[in-house]
């Protein structure tokens, strides 16, 4: 892994160049070759890539969401008027986490650096907020998922064969690849294996719903998939292989939806039942998990643990440090905890609020809706966000995964929005269904309409 410097600009030809076209792109009108500008930066070009001016650091990532907000405004796609509680939570996320850095460091450059990074992330929740107006809109931006990952996959089969990183040549990442208890960890222009798995990971199971509610492109759909499956195999991590299980798990309970709150009920029982018998508390089980050989499930137990016994420290505005919590546990593998950490109580509870109440818009949709593919959809949105709320628990995300995760939920909330519309217009329609004879009531003199 290669270390991480700030105020020093790093921009390679190739890099830039796909920057210009990515730009062109995201600055056209047509929307699909915007997703296509955001995701190839993303998925193709690795996060280090930036441009200091005037000892900012501006990541291409972060240049391609501000070209991306700009023209939003410039097509007149910004719609406020449709601003929700989300929304709001959002920001305050990014304002107060802002804030609570200046406080635990005591400098504004930490002020500055992590507004930078809440505007990768905002910014590219509120593009896709902006973008996704119609259910198309939603599949193109699954296609341009699906047509990259098929597009990166030789890319990772050339590094899980030769054991060097071909995106090494742009810098930020490594020439040759990790390797752990003999197994090769192929990471692409990703900052980490694991962020590489995440990543792809989490777009799989609207590519499998894709897959099954539009069968004239089916072939298109399943060599997404199956290009996903491979891309986190090559990565050797068992966080984005059990983030794969957990969607697809959640994805094949599509017909028993209508019992999710039931089922929510029941784990929360359970689990509440499970920490009070287990010496150690339910979340010892995170010391069991070990799919891939070499996982640290022991190292994300006692994080856990060590964010419970010290909340005194971070309930109010966070902690500078957790490197006394325990041995080696300054390394945050949790965004939960980091999420604490940055911003207390009040940084954890909006961070995790968005993502209950999108996941909950989701399903409620999916729940509602007579429409099969509609109801597909936001399901496999749904079960995209349960995997990463599971996915959270193991890793803290990082670089151009960041953006990557806010452009999904942004998606995925306006997708739930636009589907909610015609559910309520059948609610209100059959308040006004004739009755059995087919006529309706004659209207009285002198009663109003």
């Amino acid at each position: 892994m290669v270390e991480e410097t700030y105020n020093t600009q790093r921009v390679d030809p190739v890099g830039l160049a796909v920057l210009l076209v990515a730009t062109i792109l995201i600055l056209s009108p047509r929307r699909l070759y915007v997703y296509v500008g955001l995701v190839m930066i993303i998925a193709f070009l690795p996060g280090g890539q930036r441009i200091v001016i005037a000892s900012l650091d501006f990541f291409f990532i972060r240049i391609a969401v501000l070209v991306g907000l700009v023209r939003c405004l410039l097509y007149r796609e910004a719609n406020v008027r449709s601003w929700t509680l989300v929304d709001t939570f959002v920001v305050a996320w990014v304002a107060w986490s802002t804030v609570t850095q200046a406080l635990i460091l005591g400098t504004f450059s930490a002020a500055v650096s992590r507004l930078g990074f809440g505007l990768d992330a905002a910014g590219m929740y509120f593009l896709a907020r902006f973008l996704v107006k119609t259910r198309d809109d939603a599949i193109d931006l699954m296609k341009v998922v699906a047509f990259f990952a098929m597009a990166a996959a030789p890319f990772f089969l050339v590094e899980s064969q030769t054991t060097r990183n071909i995106f090494s040549q742009l810098g930020g990442v490594p020439e040759f690849s990790m390797v752990r208890n003999g197994r090769l960890r192929c990471q692409g222009p990703f900052s980490h294996p694991i962020m590489a798995g995440v990543f792809w990971a989490m777009w799989l199971p609207s590519v499998v719903a894709l897959a099954f509610a539009y069968r004239r492109l089916r072939p298109y759909w399943i060599l997404g998939l199956l290009a996903i499956l491979f891309i986190v195999f090559t990565t050797a991590s068992s966080t984005p292989v059990m983030g794969v299980l957990l969607g697809l798990g959640c994805l094949l309970c599509f017909r028993l939806r209508r019992g999710l709150a039931i089922a929510v009920w029941v784990a929360l029982g359970v689990g509440g039942m499970l920490h009070f018998v287990m010496e150690n508390g339910v979340h010892f089980i995170l010391a069991r998990v070990n799919i891939v050989t070499g996982s640290t499930g022991w190292h994300r137990y006692h994080l856990m643990d060590g964010a419970i016994n010290h909340v005194g420290e971070w309930f109010l505005i966070g902690v500078e440090s957790t490197g006394h919590w325990g041995p080696e546990l300054q390394d945050v593998t949790n965004q939960f905890v980091l999420e604490a950490v940055r911003g207390g109580c009040l940084g954890l509870v909006l961070f995790s609020a968005v993502l209950f109440l999108v996941m909950k818009a989701n399903a409620g949709v999916a729940i509602r809706s007579r429409d099969r593919a509609t109801a597909l959809m936001n399901w496999s949105f749904f079960a995209a966000l349960f995997s990463m709320s599971f996915t959270f628990i193991g890793v803290s995300i990082f670089g151009s995964v960041i953006s990557g995760y806010f452009l999904l939920q942004g998606a995925a909330y306006s997708f739930a929005q636009l589907s909610e519309e015609p559910v309520a217009s059948r609610t209100r329609s059959r308040a006004t269904r004739r009755p059995p004879d087919g006529r309706f009531p004659r209207r009285v003199a002198g009663q109003g309409m």
